[in-house]
């Protein structure tokens, strides 16, 4: 106990409040020993075990108290780092979305500020690298990169703009936007501080914050689609103003796309935007996404406008925006009707028939066997179009609807209203002709 104690001594104010110590008598306490201890480490006489978040870790911990403070670094440290060249500050910026600079003086200054020192580690001590922000709008969460990051050299502070110890500055957009820390000293105060400014990401897009956005993206992202330049310092300027507000905050981030910059240009394609469109739009995920009307003749969306937009998306009022082909399909004799997403409920959920259902793309390496047996089927079934019919969807060229859950393609579902209610079902099994007949034959019963 002594050794254990003798460590977290020694480590000082990197573990204060963060280890308990005590001590379990292994001959008096048989359950207990039986549970935890390995009975080949009993022989020794003592044994040592570390408990993280409720569970026992599952690994030998050394006696000497050298090596025990190491091991308690790397299981109970802070994620900080010390920032020593100007490079150092360059590559923080560029591998991390937030940084949260403290500068606590050079040399002997830093035993003055003990205590505000100790604040910004255990503050630090409740963000692990990625943390998780949940949003009670739509239970869902996101990730942030976040580091806090001790400057040593003065003239690095200086160089960063920071004058005098202690400071603090929040440091995020790959270091277009910093904030100073104004409060007590206080691991409270730090970490509300960093919650606060951590929150929400405005930024124009470019090849960086377009990494913000990837296709399995789990925090909604606001898009604010202009055609020009012109006054788009206002535009993020307004958006700033309300972002942190909690309805906001808790939900979005906002990106401002401009139609000549090539990184948005993958964007505006999944709205089905031309180059001079102007518009808002969000993305919840990879297959959810919303759009705003159209902003003609060169008028830009404005911050009332952006912030109604996003309250009809948080109250669920507005529509899911799904991209849709053109309607040129109303001459075919194919077997298969090949229908676009716009269609939908007037082909699919029609209360006259029940639908078969094949989404596919072309590029998809096995769509067109898949396609050959979907059509043989059709033809099979043929003398069954009172009562059953076969559709395709390509989407390539349109978003498949929510209601089918298209995970991979291609797929195939059976399609039923029953008594006002859609049903779906997933056709499972090997796609073979014989397969696929026995599917329609079992659900079209």
């Amino acid at each position: 106990i002594e050794i254990i104690k003798d460590c977290v001594e020694s480590m000082g104010r990197m573990f204060r409040n963060r280890i308990k110590v005590g001590k379990v008598d292994m001959s008096s306490n048989e359950k207990l020993t039986q549970q935890y201890i390995d009975p080949n480490a009993i022989s020794s006489g003592r044994v040592i075990k570390c408990f993280k978040d409720g569970k026992m870790v599952n690994t030998t911990l050394p006696t000497e108290v050298s090596q025990l403070s190491l091991f308690c670094k790397q299981m109970f440290g802070p994620p900080t780092s010390n920032l020593w060249t100007r490079e150092d500050f360059v590559q923080s910026i560029q591998e991390s979305d937030l940084i949260v600079l403290g500068y606590f003086g050079e040399g002997e200054e830093e035993k003055n500020f003990e205590n505000e020192i100790a604040s910004f580690i255990e503050s630090s001590l409740n963000f692990s690298n990625e943390i998780v922000q949940k949003s009670s709008m739509f239970s869902v969460s996101y990730q942030r990169k976040i580091n806090f990051v001790v400057i040593k050299p003065s003239h690095i502070a200086q160089s960063l703009g920071i004058e005098t110890a202690p400071a603090i500055i929040f440091v995020k957009d790959h270091g277009k936007e910093s904030s100073v820390f104004d409060k007590t000293y206080t691991k409270e105060n730090i970490t509300n501080w960093v919650n606060k400014n951590s929150r929400i990401w405005v930024s124009a897009i470019d090849k960086i914050t377009i990494k913000r956005i990837p296709e399995e993206m789990n925090r909604l992202a606001c898009l604010i689609f202009v055609n020009s330049s012109q006054n788009l310092e206002n535009l993020l300027k307004d958006i700033r103003s309300f972002a942190s507000e909690p309805e906001f905050s808790t939900a979005f981030n906002f990106f401002i796309c401009e139609n000549s910059n090539d990184a948005a240009k993958d964007l505006r394609k999944r709205f089905s935007l031309e180059e001079r469109d102007c518009a808002i739009g969000v993305v919840r995920n990879a297959k959810t996404k919303y759009l705003s009307n159209l902003y003609q003749n060169d008028k830009l969306p404005t911050s009332t406008d952006i912030q109604n937009f996003c309250k009809k998306v948080t109250e669920n009022s507005q529509p899911i925006f799904l991209k849709s082909a053109p309607v040129t399909n109303s001459n075919q004799t194919s077997p298969a009707f090949v229908f676009v997403t716009s269609q939908f409920h007037s082909l699919i959920k029609s209360p006259n028939y029940d639908s078969i259902v094949l989404v596919y793309t072309a590029f998809q390496g096995n769509s067109s066997v898949v396609r050959n047996i979907f059509v043989d089927s059709a033809i099979k079934c043929a003398h069954l179009k009172d009562h059953v019919r076969f559709f395709e969807l390509d989407i390539e060229s349109n978003d498949p609807p929510e209601e089918l859950d298209v995970e991979t393609v291609p797929s195939i579902y059976f399609c039923k209203m029953e008594n006002d209610k859609f049903i779906v079902r997933k056709f499972e099994e090997r796609r073979t002709l014989s397969n696929l007949l026995r599917f329609v034959s079992t659900n079209t019963k």
